[in-house]
């Protein structure tokens, strides 16, 4: 499982779980942390201004006690609301993982590491504005589900 946290200049952070691994709320707490650790030296650097609004789906992992406790209490970021099972408003379903899709199309892995290797090749090649135009198409998506009543949108 590829764990993707990303911003309009590009990821922040992200990791490819084992195989046998569960993605749970310690997990998350701990991904939290290194996105709070990318964001404070980019702070130093001159490179980010808060705050931090974190848009996450539902996910138990992402809305259990300890997790909500974590981001909103110990790094103190606002969390946006996200509608119930609407990935028509999750950037990364709708913009990234689409473009990594068409770009991971026809290869093959012998290993993780290959896997890795593309991954990062993938998230380096793209420009800030990539991202960027993720990120600004939200809003409208947003209202768009909003209206609808949650239901899919289709483009």
């Amino acid at each position: 499982m590829l764990c993707l946290y990303w911003c309009m200049v590009g990821p922040l952070y992200w990791e490819l779980l084992e195989s046998d691994e569960t993605f749970n709320s310690d997990v998350y707490c701990r991904h939290m942390d290194n996105v709070q650790a990318v964001l404070d030296q980019m702070e130093a650097n001159g490179e980010w201004e808060g705050p931090v609004k974190l848009l996450q789906d539902n996910a138990k992992p992402h809305r259990s006690r300890r997790s909500t406790h974590h981001v909103k209490e110990m790094l103190g970021w606002e969390v946006l609301d996200h509608p119930p099972y609407s990935p028509d408003v999750a950037p990364s379903d709708y913009h990234i993982f689409l473009s990594l899709k068409n770009f991971m199309r026809g290869r093959q892995f012998k290993n993780r590491d290959q896997v890795e290797a593309s991954l990062r090749e993938y998230f380096e090649f793209k420009e800030p504005e990539f991202y960027a135009r993720g990120i600004r198409k939200l809003p409208k998506r947003w209202l768009t589900v909003h209206y609808n009543r949650g239901e899919y949108l289709i483009s």
